[in-house]
């Protein structure tokens, strides 16, 4: 049983969560200040730095003290092991220090919603356009002349969007931020769940998600810094490929929504087709239509408004403009780069060469369905998802969540050691993570792609694996 907590103790965590409250609280009056034009003014001339901050900086930073000092106050188990430790064995040491990286993560992603709502404040930015559309759509305007074509999602984005809309967009931003965080610790945990037959001990599955921490979140962080869609729709891909356990019409929503959202991971009907996942097709196709109807509910004449000027300008303007630039790391980025000046010819390439590359993971779906390979050609297909989408920019790459993680879980998989996978792992990350936070190595490597080429490494990696192929060895069946 676990002791009662002592007198220091409890000293400790009333201080805790005293000083938790009082932030919270000062960040509330720095906001009104802000407003108002007097509180905040009073409180920057206290002599204090951290509050003469603008309210949109102290506010996320103050609500996740205010959250740590309520849970301090009242006592929970999980705030007593922060403030008393004691004598724990292993577990509840890497238990610690995993919450402990949650936490530092939790402040950095303060500072981003911080940025975010600078951004929001000073120029125009991804949410700041999924906001001004979404009002146009409730006043039964056109969402794609309300942006000047710089939202170019399909309209249904927007009618999902809309209860958003009803919010202060700086308000909005933080409910989408946190929005965002709680689906993405749900991928997390699916990841693992998918992967677990990989990961002996629970050691191993906690060094695990350290280092999905490390070769993702880097994207993460990009994703939330600008309020874009990504880790939403990483999320429902992720969501479709590992709903083992959960009901066909939870997969099925999650696909129609994805494909509803971007279009390109409707690609996904393709292993559901070669596992015989028929409910869940059935569920897919029934929701698609109903979410492809929901713009007309502003009327008829709105909805094909919304249809037609999205075909216009999410479709046929963006597929014709050049896509040559380095940041853009897709397959018809490549080999636009690859052909320059022969925009034909690159089109021709990409389209042959996507084909193959999905005719190719279908088949190694297919023919492992049934192996213990048929979750690591599962977790290709994000990555097939990425590379054929022409437009695959770097912040898209938070999609490589699953094949990364499928080849991390490899490599902790003590019995199935493997030099080549080990390298190609490596070199990966170096062009994830070096070249993620440095645009130069990106701007000066082979076709200004190393993303996609990292990425084309590691479905290659996981397709050989899979079947069980020259140096990678015959496959074990899973446990």
């Amino acid at each position: 049983m676990r002791a009662h907590p002592g007198q220091g103790t409890r000293a400790s965590m009333i201080f805790l969560g005293v000083c938790g409250v009082l932030l919270g609280w000062f960040s509330l009056l720095q906001m009104t200040g802000a407003i108002s034009g007097s509180a905040g003014e009073v409180l920057g001339s206290a002599g204090v730095a951290w509050l003469s901050w603008p309210w949109w900086a102290s506010l996320p930073v103050g609500l996740a003290g205010a959250g740590l000092g309520v849970f301090a106050l009242g006592r929970s188990a999980w705030a007593r092991e922060l403030v008393d430790p004691g004598r724990g064995d292993q577990a509840r040491w890497r238990r610690r220090a995993f919450a402990l990286v949650l936490v530092i993560l939790l402040g950095h992603v303060a500072q981003l919603e911080a940025l975010e709502w600078r951004h929001l404040a000073e120029r125009e930015t991804d949410f700041k356009y999924f906001h001004t559309a979404a009002q146009a759509w409730g006043q039964g305007e056109d969402i794609f002349a309300a942006t000047s074509g710089l939202y170019f999602y399909p309209p249904v984005f927007q009618v999902l969007f809309f209860p958003l809309s009803l919010l202060p967009v700086g308000v909005a931003s933080l409910v989408w931020l946190w929005l965002k965080l709680i689906i993405l610790l749900d991928a997390l945990r699916r990841v693992e769940k998918f992967l677990r037959c990989y990961l002996a001990t629970p050691a191993v599955r906690q060094a695990f998600l350290f280092g999905i921490l490390f070769v993702t979140g880097r994207f993460w962080l990009a994703d939330l810094a600008y309020g874009n869609t990504n880790i939403l729709i990483t999320w429902l891909v992720i969501l479709v490929l590992t709903a083992e356990d959960d009901p066909p019409w939870i997969s099925g929503v999650g696909l129609a929504l994805a494909a509803a959202l971007k279009v390109v991971p409707g690609l996904l009907i393709v292993p559901l087709v070669l596992q015989k996942r028929r409910r869940t097709l059935a569920w897919a196709g029934l929701a698609l239509v109903v979410l492809c109807a929901a713009p007309m509910f502003k009327g008829p004449a709105v909805g094909l408004q919304a249809w037609e000027s999205y075909y216009r300008v999410g479709v046929t303007d963006k597929l014709a403009e050049s896509l040559a630039q380095p940041d853009n790391q897709s397959l018809r980025g490549f080999c636009e780069r690859l052909l320059p000046g022969r925009v034909d010819t690159a089109k021709a390439v990409w389209a042959l060469l996507s084909c193959a590359l999905v005719g190719w993971a279908g088949w190694l779906t297919h023919r492992t369905r049934k192996s213990g390979g048929g979750r690591l050609a599962l977790a290709m297909w994000p990555g097939v998802i990425l590379v054929v989408s022409p437009g695959s920019w770097v912040v898209h790459y938070i999609g490589v969540m699953l094949p990364a993680a499928a080849m991390l879980a490899l490599l902790m998989d003590l019995r199935e050691r493997s030099r080549i996978l080990l390298a190609i792992f490596v070199l990966a990350n170096l062009a994830w993570t070096v070249s993620g936070w440095s645009r130069w190595s990106v701007r000066h490597s082979i076709a200004e792609s190393w993303f996609l080429i990292a990425l084309l490494m590691v479905l290659g990696a996981l397709g050989m694996k899979a079947l069980g192929v020259g140096v990678f060895g015959q496959f074990r069946r899973e446990r």
